[in-house]
């Protein structure tokens, strides 16, 4: 059965949603120079940062506090609450090896 993307999805897809935009924006005024949409490959995965400065080995991934279980920000959904903390743990399962991969550096772009 296929799955049809909710109003949500369609409109913050998966690249230049709102955030990643001004971000982006930010960046531009004082030539910070950096590139979007690059591939970091590492033996075991291979990641797609919001921002990369290349020079600096810097990698920017712009997480949402409800989406990514942010302990301060983050609580519970108030309607399909079992579906939404499912979500949430899975992006955690995902993002975390991502995460600790990206602190240890050594990818190729």
């Amino acid at each position: 059965m296929k799955t049809v993307p909710s109003r949500w999805t369609l409109a913050n897809g998966k690249t230049d949603n709102a955030w990643e935009v001004q971000l982006r924006a930010e960046l531009h005024p004082p030539s910070l120079r950096f590139r979007k949409n690059v591939l970091l490959r590492f033996p075991e995965l291979a990641v797609r940062p919001d921002v990369v400065f290349t020079r600096a080995r810097v990698a920017v991934s712009l997480e949402r506090c409800f989406c990514h279980s942010c302990p301060e920000h983050s609580g519970n959904s108030l309607s399909n609450n079992a579906s939404w903390r499912s979500k949430v743990q899975r992006k955690r399962r995902r993002d975390d090896p991502v995460r600790r991969r990206l602190t240890q550096g050594d990818g190729e772009s």
